[in-house]
């Protein structure tokens, strides 16, 4: 059962990473690259979802108006 589960997989360790033509080796430098890599993909996709909903709020109040005040106070919550 544990061989199925993959609890004797060996572990994988990254040796080395190139970032920008530089090879790094030393495991704490390699995992803080994967980490700051990882946030810029997540700010990355906030800031698109960010976009997409002020997109979907705008047409929303161009096919149904309403108050423009609203539409300010639902606007305003969605600026960073």
């Amino acid at each position: 059962m544990n061989t199925e589960s993959g609890k004797h997989k060996k572990k994988s360790k990254i040796q080395a990473l190139k970032v920008e033509g530089k090879k790094m080796t030393d495991q704490q430098t390699i995992a803080e690259t994967f980490n700051e890599y990882f946030v810029a993909i997540a700010e990355n996709v906030k800031r698109q979802v960010k976009i997409i909903l002020l997109m979907m709020i705008m047409i929303t109040w161009t096919v149904i108006p309403s108050s423009w005040n609203k539409f300010y106070e639902t606007l305003s919550r969605y600026r960073t």
